[in-house]
């Protein structure tokens, strides 16, 4: 009995040992050891459904967490592995407002996400799709994922930005939301731009950020508040120039890919209207929170969420809304 006590022991230590290797990256101090173990457990009880953890409390945050995540993977890689969709459930709910990014055959997958976020939540969340898949040769699918319980969407106003001149790649998809937990009146309202640049070209399309803003802004609702969530294929360099015009993103110096080497996604804004930004956000690296293996990771999504925390009042200082323009809306 004591030599099986002691094999036991043994081969305790050795797969200990095994496991700190394999997270030697992430593990600074004891403590980092008990955390990453108890991830560990937690994505495995979510994975066999044997979780008793309750949905994060939401009532206990103070402010709107609008996020922009492209979940385009090959088909292929998802459907080895059936657990992905309940991971981007779970990082779905991390948030308020998702600006989504896919695939056609991504699509497939929607509604499963969405009943997996909605497990144990009472179905708070919703979407609505942007129904075209671009232009040729870049099939891309938008669509916005939010908790209704938290904000409201105007489904009458979600819209795909008019661009006759062809100078995106992806028709901008817009979408009107509203803060629900603050009187109508003092409520934080926005317009969301839900962006996919060209991988190929994407300066020749950053060259119009400044039409893409001025069009949302004449769309008839007089909102002044608009924010450009989406894939833009540059990093900082590429922003450098917006600098001059006041506008500010989210995430700086920082890789947005799964794979640590790229930045690519991001959040834009010019703080002197949408002065309701907290100050919190960047990248949600959903790698190292449910401690996931890199082909694992890459099976979810290629890129990480990038977020930023915005009021649920509408800030004081507010810059004057553009003119309505009725007879629609132009990138021209």
């Amino acid at each position: 009995m004591k030599r099986l006590g002691l094999m036991v022991m043994l081969a305790g230590v050795v797969v200990g040992g095994l496991w700190t290797l394999y997270h030697r990256d992430q593990i600074q101090s004891p403590a980092d050891v008990f955390r990453l173990a108890a991830k560990q457990l937690s994505v495995w009880n979510a994975s066999f459904g044997w979780t008793n953890e309750a949905p994060e409390n939401k009532q206990d945050r103070s402010g709107l967490r609008v996020a922009t995540f492209n979940i385009r993977v090959p088909l292929r890689e998802r459907a080895s592995l059936p657990t992905a969709v309940q991971t981007i459930g779970h990082i779905v709910r991390e948030f308020d407002v998702i600006a989504l990014q896919f695939g056609g055959d991504d699509s497939v997958y929607l509604e499963d996400i969405i009943a997996a976020a909605n497990q144990g939540y009472g179905g708070r969340y919703e979407f609505v799709t942007d129904g075209s898949k671009g232009r040729e040769p870049n099939r891309q699918r938008a669509a916005f994922v939010f908790d209704s319980a938290r904000v409201q969407m105007d489904y009458a106003v979600s819209y795909a930005l008019l661009d006759p001149d062809t100078v995106t790649s992806n028709p901008p998809f817009v979408g009107w939301f509203r803060a629900m937990e603050a009187p109508p009146d003092q409520a934080f309202t926005f317009s969301l731009v839900n962006v996919q640049f060209n991988a190929q070209s994407p300066m020749l399309e950053l060259a119009h950020i400044r039409e893409i803003f001025r069009a949302v802004r004449r769309d008839g609702r007089e909102e002044d508040d608009v924010i450009l969530a989406g894939d833009f294929h540059v990093g900082d360099q590429g922003f450098a120039h917006l600098r001059r015009y006041g506008y500010h993103w989210i995430a700086s110096q920082v890789p947005t890919n799964t794979r640590y080497t790229e930045q690519s996604a991001n959040l834009l804004f010019d703080p002197r209207s949408t002065s309701e930004f907290r100050g919190a956000g960047g990248v949600f690296n959903f790698v190292k929170h449910f401690n996931l293996p890199l082909a694992e990771a890459l099976a979810v999504a290629e890129s990480m969420p990038v977020w930023g925390e915005f009021s649920i009042y509408e800030g004081y200082e507010m810059g004057q809304a553009a003119d309505s323009d009725p007879t629609g809306i132009s990138l021209r």
